[in-house]
C-alpha cells in the first residue's frame, strides 16, 4: 500500500529540508557547508523513501513532455471522469530551489497538473520540457492516468488537450512593449478560437485590472478584460490576495479565466500561503471534467460584458478601498447581478 501523499512527516521534512538548503547559502565557510551537507543528506532520503514506495518523483520518466511523448503526442492517463483535476499554477522565477520545492509540492497536494510560467531553461532543456518558443512555460502533466495532446504553441502559450478541454499556460513578460503584448494576446486568442469544448487559461499576465486586483487598472490589464468580454470569457480569481511578494511590493499578475460553459466546474481557486521559493504564490484549484458534475456550492464569475458600469465606478471611487476589500467585493457582485438580468 502506498503511502498518502499528505503525510504530515513527509511534508514537513521536504520542504524544510529545501528552504534550509537555501539559508545555508547565506552562512560562512564550514558552517555553510555542514549545514548545507546534512539538509541534501535529508532531502536524498525522503526521495528514496519515496521511490522505494513507487510516488511519483521528478525525472525524465515521470514528465509529459519526453522524446517518447513528443513521438506519440498523447500519453496514457485519467479521461473524463466525475474526479476532479488538481491543479497547481505556479511563475517559477526561473529558479532551482522553486523547482525543487514544487516536486514536494506536487505531492503534498496530489496535483495532477502543474502550469508553469518562468521554468529554469537549463532544467528544462535536461527533462526535455516542451515549452512556448521562447521557452518561458510548460504544462506538466503528473498524473499518469491523463491522455493528452500538445495542440499549440505560440510566444508567450503553449496549450495541451485532453477530454474536451484544452489548457493553456501562458506568460508575457513585462519588459514588451505594449504593441508586443497587444501582438501576442492576439495571437492567444484566436488560437484559442480554433479549439473545441472547453477552455481554461493561467498564467502570469504582467497585467492589473480592479476585476483581480485592488491596483489600478493599466493598459495591458484594459486590453485583457475587453479581450475576455468580446470571447464570453469569465475570469475565476477569488479575493484579491496578492500572488507576487518581492520586498514591500506585492500585486496580482496571475490570472485564470475559462470559457462561461466551464466557470461552474472550476472549485476552490485559492492562493497558498505557503513558501514557493519564487516572489509568486502557489494557486490551486479544482477542475471538473464531467459536464454534468454537480458541484457543492455555486460560484460567481464576472461577466464582463454585462456589469452595470456605472455602479462598478462608483465602488472604484470609494476612498480606503483596502480597508474594505469585502464590502466593495458585495457591491461589485451587486453589480455584477443587476447587468447579468
Amino acid at each position: 500500500m502506498a503511502i498518502s501523499r499528505r503525510n504530515a512527516k513527509g511534508k514537513i521534512g521536504a520542504r524544510s529540508a529545501i528552504i534550509a538548503v537555501q539559508k545555508a547559502i547565506k552562512l560562512k565557510n564550514a558552517e555553510r557547508k555542514l549545514f548545507a551537507l546534512f539538509a541534501v543528506i535529508e532531502v536524498r532520503v525522503i526521495q528514496t523513501i519515496a521511490w522505494a514506495q513507487r510516488t511519483v518523483l521528478p525525472g525524465k520518466k515521470n514528465n509529459w513532455n519526453t522524446e517518447q511523448t513528443k513521438k506519440r503526442g498523447v500519453r496514457a492517463g485519467h479521461g473524463a471522469t466525475d474526479s476532479p483535476l488538481k491543479v497547481l499554477q505556479i511563475n517559477l522565477d526561473r529558479t532551482r530551489a522553486a523547482h525543487d520545492l514544487l516536486e514536494v509540492t506536487v505531492k503534498d497536494y496530489d496535483i495532477d497538473l502543474a502550469i508553469v510560467a518562468e521554468p529554469n531553461k537549463k532544467i528544462a532543456e535536461v527533462k526535455e520540457w516542451i515549452t512556448d518558443w521562447r521557452g518561458d512555460v510548460t504544462v506538466i502533466v503528473y498524473n499518469k492516468q491523463i491522455q493528452f495532446k500538445v495542440v499549440s504553441r505560440g510566444n508567450g502559450f503553449i496549450g495541451i488537450s485532453m477530454a474536451g478541454l484544452t489548457i493553456y499556460s501562458c506568460y508575457f513578460s513585462p519588459n514588451y512593449s505594449l504593441e508586443e503584448f497587444d501582438k501576442d494576446i492576439d495571437e492567444l486568442f484566436e488560437n484559442i478560437n480554433l479549439q473545441r469544448g472547453d477552455v481554461l487559461v493561467a498564467g502570469d499576465f504582467n497585467a492589473s485590472s480592479k476585476i483581480w486586483s485592488l491596483k489600478a487598472e493599466n493598459a495591458r490589464g484594459r486590453q485583457i478584460t475587453e479581450m475576455l468580454a468580446s470571447k464570453d470569457m469569465v475570469i475565476v480569481n477569488e479575493g484579491f490576495k496578492p500572488t507576487f511578494q518581492r520586498g514591500p511590493r506585492n500585486s496580482t499578475p496571475d490570472i485564470t479565466f475559462v470559457n462561461s460553459s466551464l466557470v461552474q466546474r472550476v472549485s476552490e481557486w485559492q492562493v497558498l500561503d505557503e513558501d514557493s521559493l519564487s516572489a509568486h504564490r502557489y494557486i490551486k484549484f479544482k477542475v471538473f471534467q464531467n459536464e454534468y458534475k454537480p458541484l457543492m456550492q455555486s460560484r460567481i464569475g464576472w461577466r464582463l460584458d454585462k456589469l452595470d458600469q456605472k455602479i462598478l465606478e462608483q465602488v472604484l471611487k470609494e476612498k480606503e478601498v483596502h480597508t474594505h476589500t469585502r464590502k466593495y467585493t458585495r457591491r461589485i457582485s451587486a453589480a455584477n447581478t443587476k447587468g447579468l438580468r
